[in-house]
């Protein structure tokens, strides 16, 4: 038996043990909502640093759909960021290396031409992969705020999208 076996059993029988691991005081349930808005923090906050870039690159005629994606994007880190900040969590991670490949995938791009609106189909998908995990998110239990907060992100993605695509 471990020493931090005794004093969680018998605190008197080995008071110089280190203290027993506590156990959470959410439930595993709770912690996977966390975790299924950190990763939409994370997808959100890699669209940021992708579209940052595609605005910086873009044609004259696909910069303000870039910059439209790039504002509210923007938002919903923020408010991502605030809701898991409020929950206990460090928000402030680098994003995912899907990102990466498409800010690097842009920056080849562009050695050969302007962005222009040949790249729809990576914003398409780019968008689809931040969906996935706004849909993950929702398939899970979340408290009140969370539900609709999600639920309302999904609604302007979706809206913008659609209102680009016409």
């Amino acid at each position: 038996m471990k020493p931090t076996d005794i004093k969680h059993l018998h605190p008197k029988a080995a008071p110089d043990a280190p203290d027993a691991p506590t156990t959470s005081t959410g439930t595993p349930n709770e912690a996977e909502c966390l975790d299924l808005i950190a990763e939409v923090h994370t997808r959100v906050a890699d669209a940021v640093k992708g579209y940052d870039k595609l605005v910086a690159k873009a044609d004259t005629r696909l910069r303000p759909a870039a910059q439209e994606l790039l504002d509210m994007h923007q938002g919903h880190e923020k408010e991502l960021a605030q809701y898991l900040s409020e929950a206990g969590r460090d928000p402030a991670k680098d994003g995912t290396f899907f990102a990466t490949l498409n800010r690097v995938a842009i920056e080849v791009r562009s050695w050969f031409d302007d962005i222009s609106e040949n790249v729809t189909e990576q914003i398409k998908e780019g968008e689809k992969h931040i969906l996935d995990a706004y849909y993950e998110a929702q398939k899970q239990s979340q408290p009140a705020k969370a539900d609709a907060m999600l639920a309302r992100h999904v609604q302007e993605v979706d809206a913008l999208m659609t209102r680009l695509a016409a």
